[in-house]
């Protein structure tokens, strides 16, 4: 199976109501979204969006899926800031930032909203929905 790949850049929050028509002119099977802090803020008026048009979508967000969206696998947030939050206290407590390790996330999140797949007609498997973290029914 081919798969094509339509990149939509967006410029600041407003531009991505405009990116997503301009993906939506070329009819996807699917939407995939990236990090970044302005999809992070804006997710779940991308799930409100994708949904309007029918368009499964994941994202690395929970707030996507919680607003409606279809999948989202990424970092636990809450998790990764509490590693943020003790690196800070080393430092505030007389570490030196350049002597502490690198860390990488080591808590991901995988989510599925049933809801959104059932209005879709998608058949989300039963091993899928067994490796999620979270259902949303």
């Amino acid at each position: 199976m081919a798969v094509q790949l339509s990149v939509s850049e967006f410029h600041g929050a407003v531009g991505i109501q405009s990116a997503l028509d301009a993906a939506y002119r070329s009819r996807p099977d699917a939407l995939v979204q990236l990090g970044s802090p302005l999809i992070r803020a804006s997710a779940r008026a991308i799930a409100a969006s994708l949904a309007a048009q029918r368009i499964p979508g994941i994202s690395p967000y929970r707030a996507f899926v919680e607003g409606g969206g279809l999948l989202s696998y990424g970092v636990n947030l809450p998790v990764m800031n509490r590693s943020l939050a003790l690196y800070l206290f080393k430092i505030l407590h007389g570490a030196r930032a350049g002597d502490l390790p690198i860390e990488q996330p080591t808590h991901f999140e995988f989510l599925v909203n049933l809801k959104t797949a059932k209005a879709m007609g998608i058949k989300i498997a039963q091993s899928v929905l067994l490796r999620a973290d979270e259902v949303v029914e």
